[in-house]
């Protein structure tokens, strides 16, 4: 298990799988839930400086895994990054850069949560192809503790001639970008998770080669 609190990565794993410390990482071994959610608080209030990387190693993981659960509401939404020729598609939200995402409704196929998202964003019609995988993050929404499960699939673009940004919904820009603009401008002001599944489609882009 892993998830984001703002900059923050948050991480549980098995004991059985614990590897030597790593510079600039913060680990623990035998945490308990309680333990993880109480540096998840400072985390996620400031009170650890910079942007942390914290593994807890645990002794019954699904137990852990499933008490921690249990102190979030958990919401699942859908997205993807647009292939067109050689650039991809990216939003502007918030003053950030992001990536085409929503919630998946209830009773709602995910991956066609994913197409539907990329088309009331940005305006346009998607094909879908493999997925890329999952973003786990954190907010919070009237007072509860959210922890939101992004999935991901990799698409190409069918039909972008109506694109524009859904503003009702705070998109301010779209755009197409070659992959050194996205490296150089959108992975600088974005979030980490977004830099994360951007990280995780490379690597598929990779493989497939």
């Amino acid at each position: 298990m892993q998830f984001y609190t703002g900059e923050s990565l948050i991480e549980v794993k098995d004991y059985t799988l614990k590897t030597a410390p790593s510079a600039g990482v913060f680990m623990q071994s035998f945490a308990s839930p309680d333990q993880i959610i109480s540096f998840y608080e400072m985390a996620r209030d400031g009170r650890i400086s910079g942007k942390p990387h914290l593994i807890f190693y645990v002794r019954d993981y699904e137990k852990t895994v499933g008490a921690i659960r249990k102190y979030f509401e958990i919401i699942h939404a859908a997205g993807g990054i647009v292939e067109k020729k050689d650039k991809l598609l990216f939003i502007k939200r918030w003053g950030l850069w992001d990536l085409p995402k929503g919630k998946v409704e209830e009773n709602e196929d995910i991956a066609e949560a994913a197409l539907r998202e990329v088309e009331e964003e940005c305006g346009i019609t998607a094909k879908l192809k493999e997925k890329i995988g999952e973003t786990w993050h954190t907010y919070q929404r009237d007072g509860k503790e959210v922890l939101k499960c992004t999935h991901w699939y990799r698409m190409k673009c069918k039909d972008d001639s109506e694109m524009q940004p859904q503003t009702e919904e705070d998109i301010e820009q779209v755009e197409w970008m070659t992959t050194e603009k996205v490296e150089q401008t959108c992975l600088k002001e974005t979030y980490a998770s977004i830099r994360d599944i951007y990280e995780q489609y490379q690597k598929l882009m990779s493989e497939r080669k």
